[in-house]
């Protein structure tokens, strides 16, 4: 039995995939529940283990691994 998974295509290109593992925006082999390949934005909070991490803990590596403990 083959994989089973979902495509979606724009301008003739694969965008995202959804497989058993997880959804893939810009990768065909999505690791985790959700795996992105690219820049992210998000107009609320970003969660790490329901932490939440301001943008800039994002921008300074010392203050993220600060936040997560």
């Amino acid at each position: 039995v083959g994989a089973a998974y979902l495509r979606f295509f724009t301008g003739g290109s694969e965008r995202v995939r959804l497989t058993n593992t997880g959804l893939g925006i810009g990768t065909t082999l999505p690791s985790y529940k959700l795996d992105v390949v690219g820049a992210i934005n998000s107009n609320n909070d970003v969660k790490v283990n329901g932490v939440s991490i301001q943008a800039s803990a994002l921008a300074d590596a010392t203050a993220l691994a600060i936040a997560l403990g």
